[in-house]
């Protein structure tokens, strides 16, 4: 990954963290994020490609028995994954029921280890750093089922909108590729994918 978008990539997780301390600093009774709390590691959500290749980079510079295991647990999610695309498939023309179905569905993140403690904690996707705050995706606000923030009360909201389309941006200028910077890969799909293969767009989905 060139430096300048690895800079503005680390850029923006850095925003990300300031904002959930903050928000942690201001309502920290009602956010529930602790060691040994895995809920976040079992949502099923994709990784824009500027992400992918951070995270791929990462994982590359684990010990090599660290990274078998964890293959080994991306091959069983991405069963679970397949299965997940027969479920969607069956309902092709309702939007309502692709995200009940999306909603329900729990597959375990491969990073996730015996211990239940992420091996890449540090290098974490932007989407789980702000899994335990109110957040705003698609102009709609969304938030753990743990935390106690209550409904119909107002709070701030970190605007997961933004930080995609910021996504898209550097995913965008590490691939010279508008549509394909918009793509959202599986993090099985990453791990088992070389970081050249990821670079150059040429993905087995």
């Amino acid at each position: 990954m060139r430096e300048e978008v690895r800079a503005a990539y680390e850029e923006l997780v850095a925003w990300t963290d300031l904002i959930f301390a903050q928000m942690c600093e201001k309502f920290g009774s009602l956010v529930k994020c602790r060691p040994g709390c895995t809920d976040c590691c079992y949502a099923v959500f994709g990784l824009f490609p500027v992400e992918a290749v951070y995270l791929k980079e990462k994982f590359d510079e684990l010990p090599e028995e660290q990274r078998q295991a964890a293959l080994e647990r991306a091959a069983e999610a991405e069963e679970q994954l397949m299965e997940l695309k027969r479920k969607l498939a069956r309902h092709p023309d309702d939007p309502y029921m692709q995200h009940r179905i999306m909603a329900r569905e729990r597959v375990r993140c491969p990073l996730l280890d015996g211990k239940g403690e992420c091996i890449l904690y540090s290098f974490r996707p932007l989407t789980c750093r702000v899994y335990g705050i109110p957040v705003l995706v698609k102009g709609r606000a969304q938030i753990c089922w743990k935390a106690g923030f209550e409904p119909g009360e107002k709070y701030p909201t970190f605007n997961l909108d933004t930080a995609y389309r910021e996504l898209y941006r550097l995913s965008q200028e590490l691939l010279g590729d508008e549509e394909k910077a918009g793509f959202l890969l599986s993090l099985p799909m990453v791990l088992r994918t070389s970081v050249e293969e990821l670079l150059s767009g040429n993905w087995k989905l």
